[in-house]
């Protein structure tokens, strides 16, 4: 999904995520599901996107498996090289150690573009 570079960009990509999710079955009640964590982490994903990043943004979100969402926000800029012992554990910058926090995986991959993912397992399905 392509968004546009402007603050409700954000809001559209968390709009797209529940939708996607909701049809999947995440979120019923009683069920230990990570929703919210997703669309937290998607929404700042994609605000880094249009605050530090440049050119187009597109959001994907795959599942792969029935229990497992990965979402990427990728942008055109370059993310600078990760200082020497780089732990995600360690991040201070808010959105990215919040995804540290709350992800199973996550990972920056940094080329010509900018990708940023992440990938939660739901438990208790």
């Amino acid at each position: 999904m392509k968004l546009p570079r402007e603050p409700g960009a954000a809001a559209s990509g968390r709009h797209r995520l529940a939708k996607f999710l909701g049809a999947r079955g995440w979120g019923k009640p009683g069920e230990a599901t990570p929703v919210d964590d997703a669309i937290l982490m998607t929404n700042e994903l994609i605000t880094n996107a249009i605050k530090h990043g440049e050119g187009a943004i597109s959001l994907t979100i795959n599942y792969d498996e029935p229990d497992r969402l990965s979402v990427t926000v990728e942008d055109e800029g370059i993310f600078p090289l990760a200082p020497r012992g780089f732990d995600g554990n360690t991040i201070k910058v808010r959105g990215l150690g919040l995804v540290a926090r709350l992800a199973d995986r996550w990972g920056i991959e940094s080329g010509p573009t900018t990708r940023v993912w992440f990938e939660l397992v739901r438990t208790g399905a």
